[in-house]
């Protein structure tokens, strides 16, 4: 501190220094003697390069001085009244501020300045790729942390890519590999080289993680209200039919006595009006498939009195699926998978050379024209019947030493598995006659396409390579998004303005 001459208006100079700084950053103030305390701090903030965003105070001889705000600490003394040439500041006196700018502060370390990082990072747009300069901020010493230092415009910006080229990514990934989606973008766009296609993969699983999050938690049932609020509800639609399918992908890992393989569940909405809409998930990793399922059927605006058609093969991955879903909903087994396995039943029988053919094959025909009508008792009785024969049969051979049919013993344990499936999907075999007739669906025949265009197209056929569940579970999210033209409506409730350019009229 320098003391000027005159006696009538004194002038000081300042040496404000920024402390834990290498290399040391400095200013050389000239203040009038007649500055109050407060106005220094206006001094500094100009003199940095500062936009005074936090709270300050000065520490001089033990005492605080500063401007109280609202939310933070009081002091004995306005700043605004005390002068700095009332303190009467001897040369070379030194006095701490806790002050800053959009720059973090530290009680005990004071304001911590930016060092010029050498790395850069990277910003590519759907067009081209910029390079911002990155700044490296010393941690303050009250902060625990491990590092050292840290990088405000990797908070700032979570993702190093634009939403365009992510958006590209994604749709794009969720048709053709990942090598071919590099390749694509190289030709399209004009940058020196393409993505590598473990980059690409990262962002493609990282959008559907995203979608993954604004699912909604898992419910075990969904109504539509108290009796008065459904009866209340506008006047329902058509009714929807919803179909479940199950599929094989090729897995990574193959344990021990497995085929390598892993089931994915496949379904399709279908309203009488509006557009049909896909969903799919891989079981043994999903822990939400009724919100998944339910998020579909909201979609396509449900109402609590529109009445929902489920069908389904009857498996136990997908019998459970539907349960509690809606208050209106119907379950269906599929005739198809019925009538197959009847129809297989009967090919084993006609294999077998002997007086009781004809009674066989009889009793199953009876089995098929009770299931057609919904008369599940009398099928079930029926069924129990010819597996009595069949046992009665195998008794006679083996009482008379005669080696067993293997036509009979086949047909046996398939007789038995088939009453068994009769009986766990018993509430859902209807009058498929009636509904036939009514010109109602019987049968998951679009549940089949459904499977080949989500799955089979894009995991089994031609791209020849092994998924992990996860894996394969998150890019199922993402194409069936990109089937259902919703994933650029999710770009745009992220990403505010997202594609604004693109809808933009062409100037003439």
């Amino acid at each position: 501190m320098e003391t000027g001459a005159s006696s009538r208006q004194e002038v000081l100079q300042l040496r404000a220094v920024l402390r834990s700084i290498s290399p040391m950053i400095w200013r050389r103030l000239p203040v009038r003697g007649d500055t109050s305390v407060a106005r220094l701090h206006q001094i500094l903030q100009v003199a940095f390069g500062w936009q005074d965003m936090h709270l300050h105070r000065f520490e001089i001889r033990g005492r605080e001085y500063g401007v109280h705000q609202e939310g933070g600490v009081f002091f004995d003394t306005d700043a605004h009244e005390v002068l700095i040439g009332q303190l009467e500041l001897r040369r070379l006196e030194r006095f701490p501020t806790n002050t800053s700018s959009w720059m973090p502060t530290c009680p005990t370390a004071g304001p911590v300045r930016i060092a010029p990082s050498r790395a850069r990072s990277k910003l590519p747009p759907a067009a081209l790729s910029h390079r911002l300069r990155e700044y490296r901020l010393a941690q303050p010493r009250c902060e625990q942390s491990r590092e050292a230092t840290f990088s405000p415009l990797s908070e700032l910006l979570t993702v190093h890519t634009a939403p365009e080229l992510t958006y590209l990514q994604a749709k794009w990934a969720a048709q053709v590999s990942f090598a071919a989606v590099g390749a694509l973008l190289h030709d399209v766009l004009p940058v020196d080289q393409g993505l590598h296609p473990e980059a690409i993969r990262r962002h493609v699983l990282d959008t559907a993680e995203r979608l993954e999050a604004q699912l909604g938690p898992e419910q075990f049932t969904y109504d539509g209200g108290s009796q008065r609020e459904i009866e209340a509800s506008p006047e329902p639609a058509a009714p929807i039919s919803v179909g479940l399918d199950g599929g094989y992908i090729r897995g990574r890992d193959r344990l021990p006595g497995a085929n390598g393989c892993f089931e994915v569940i496949a379904g399709k909405s279908i309203p009488d009006e509006g557009a049909a809409k896909v969903f799919a998930f891989v079981h043994r990793i999903d822990r939400k498939p009724k919100r998944r399922l339910r998020a579909v059927l909201e979609s396509q605006g449900i109402l609590p009195r529109q009445h929902i058609t489920l069908l389904c093969d009857g498996g136990d991955t997908v019998r459970e699926l539907g349960a509690f879903l809606h208050p209106r909903s119907e379950h269906v087994l599929d005739w198809f998978h019925v009538a197959m396995r009847i129809e297989q039943l009967l090919q084993t029988a006609r294999g077998r050379q002997g007086s009781e053919k004809e009674n066989l094959l009889k009793g199953i025909e009876r089995v098929k024209w009770f299931l057609w009508h919904g008369n599940v008792i009398r099928a079930d009785e029926t069924l129990y019947d010819l597996v009595e024969e069949v046992d009665g049969v195998l008794e006679q051979d083996r009482q008379a030493g005669r080696p067993p049919s293997v036509v009979l013993k086949k047909l046996d344990r398939a007789l038995g598995e088939f009453a068994t499936y009769v009986d766990n999907n018993a509430g859902a075999i209807v009058n498929y006659g009636e509904r036939y007739r009514c010109g109602e669906r019987i049968a998951t025949g679009f549940v089949e396409s459904a499977v080949n265009q989500v799955s089979s197209k894009r995991f089994v056929k031609k791209q020849q390579m092994r998924w992990t569940p996860r894996g394969a579970h998150l890019l199922l999210q993402v194409r069936t998004q990109v089937l259902n033209d919703e994933l650029r409506a999710s770009f745009e409730s992220w990403y505010p303005g997202f594609g604004a350019r693109d809808q933009a009229p062409l100037a003439a």
